[in-house]
């Protein structure tokens, strides 16, 4: 089912026309995004690590996905000039946050691996 869920982030990822598909410097915690009218990437999270992706978003509708290799729980944090805007903290490493946005301008997002190996995920915006 795992792989099933992440094929699927995969091909709507690649069906969405998205600009950007690389690999990312798995040792920067850190990354700056200014394209969102649609994103995808892919990063290694270390062992009980966090990841921060700083994101220009549009006024409107975003929704952000991650979705993991399946050997750790990632938690998803979204937040805006204010703060926490919303949170994914279930128990899998898929995670999906929808947002309405007033204003634009950068928001940050962090992946937490909340286990004891590195996971493999993916990074979607749109």
């Amino acid at each position: 089912m795992k792989k099933l869920v992440a094929k699927f982030f995969v091909v709507l990822a690649l069906t969405s026309g998205l600009p950007s598909f690389s690999l990312a410097n798995t040792n920067s915690s850190v990354e700056s995004v200014a394209n969102t009218s649609a994103y995808y990437n892919w990063y290694r999270l270390r062992a009980n690590r966090v990841h921060t992706h700083r994101i220009f978003l549009n006024r409107g509708y975003a929704q952000i996905m991650i979705s993991g290799d399946g050997d750790t729980d990632l938690d998803l944090y979204v937040y805006d000039g204010n703060g926490l805007l919303v949170k994914a903290d279930g128990y899998s490493d898929d995670e999906v946050v929808n947002l309405t946005i007033r204003y634009s301008g950068y928001f940050l997002v962090k992946v937490v691996n909340r286990g004891n190996v590195y996971n493999d995920y993916t990074l979607v915006v749109r």
